[in-house]
């Protein structure tokens, strides 16, 4: 599922499901660059840079994101999993 803006950067995001292993990924363009966020269920949150490399949650998104990953994985969840 992808959500692009042609006007705000803050819209544009990318969100995967992977039933096999249970985690929900948010691939996040912002202002500062690229940062994909994994999602695994009880609150357990991962940050990552384009590279691949662990990074600290960005300030500017990363509240929002990790509020929209919690909101979307129970959706996925009930239609991929149950």
């Amino acid at each position: 599922m992808v959500f692009k803006s042609q006007n705000h950067a803050l819209e544009n995001f990318r969100v995967n499901f992977l039933p096999k292993i249970t985690t929900l990924t948010l691939l996040v363009y912002y202002k500062d660059g690229t940062a994909n966020l994994r999602y695994e269920p009880a609150n357990n949150y991962d940050w990552f840079n384009a590279r691949g490399y662990k990074i600290t949650r960005p300030d500017s998104i990363g509240e929002k994101f990790e509020f929209l990953a919690r909101k979307f994985y129970p959706f996925f969840e009930e239609f991929f999993l149950e």
